[in-house]
């Protein structure tokens, strides 16, 4: 289950970013679906409040995060989701900048519906 989060550096980034979350969350879903093969329902973006503080000036804008389980066919593809996910949202935001981190965090998951356990990840040795 990707979960992608949408990281501004600034308050204001944050309110634009904020102001569009429905368009982009709709456009990034589908690129992850697009490089994944995930459901649409297993794809999660949110967007974070702002945590910085001091900003560096040459920072991007925001950042955009999506991290998972590794995934042996998702990570030979990871090159084309990072840049499945930065054409759409260069079609959006044209003014400023932006990164994109694929990131496959190892160890177990598991999600929880109504005290149960759903799905799970095994952490692989």
């Amino acid at each position: 289950m990707p979960i992608v989060n949408v990281v501004p550096v600034t308050e204001t980034v944050e309110d634009v970013l904020a102001g569009r979350m429905g368009e982009i969350r709709a456009l990034v879903k589908a690129a992850v679906c697009k490089a994944s093969g995930f459901p649409e329902d297993d794809v999660l973006v949110n967007l974070m409040q702002c945590p910085y503080r001091s900003v560096d000036p040459a920072s991007a804008s925001f950042v955009v995060y999506a991290d998972t389980c590794p995934h042996e066919d998702l990570e030979l593809k990871a090159d084309d989701l990072c840049r499945t996910v930065a054409r759409v949202l260069a079609g959006m935001f044209q003014q400023g900048s932006f990164e994109v981190w694929p990131r496959f965090l190892p160890g177990p998951w598991c999600l929880v519906r109504d005290g149960e356990i759903v799905d799970f990840v095994s952490h692989q040795r």
